[in-house]
């Protein structure tokens, strides 16, 4: 019994000792999150920059859930062009998909039409829309 508690003068068990407090988790600083940040957005425009380099790609276009471009390679009248009418296309395609099956998830669309072919993939909070000419496809 040499590990029990000493017990109290008036004879109850005394209490065992409190835990040391978990450290608190390193708060980030601004410092840090705009080290993160700018890391993120000069991928982001190597992504780009590397798609946007391949034969036939007219341009690259960042939009988020609500259809507003963040980034784009094409004119502005293009780019509000395709981002008002490709995102809500493309939120309607995967609203389809998941009531046609709840597991089943949209990951890429595909539009084409006789000169160009749009080609939509979606992250939960962004579109990435690339259009391209489709002669090179042929």
């Amino acid at each position: 019994m040499a590990d029990a508690p000493p017990a109290a003068p008036d004879g109850t068990p005394a209490a065992p000792a409190p835990k040391p407090p978990k450290p608190l988790p390193r708060r980030e600083s601004q410092r840090d999150r705009d080290r993160v940040q700018r890391n993120s957005l000069s991928e982001v425009e190597e992504t780009i920059k590397r798609i946007g380099s391949h034969r036939g790609i007219v341009g690259v276009l960042i939009a988020n859930g609500d259809g507003i471009p963040l980034k784009s390679t094409l004119d502005d009248q293009t780019t509000l062009k395709y981002a008002a009418f490709i995102t809500p296309l493309a939120h309607r395609a995967k609203t389809i998909t998941k009531s046609h099956d709840a597991k089943d998830e949209l990951t890429l669309l595909r539009i084409r039409t006789r000169t160009n072919e749009i080609i939509v993939t979606s992250d939960r909070d962004f579109y990435l829309i690339v259009a391209q000419k489709t002669s090179f496809l042929d």
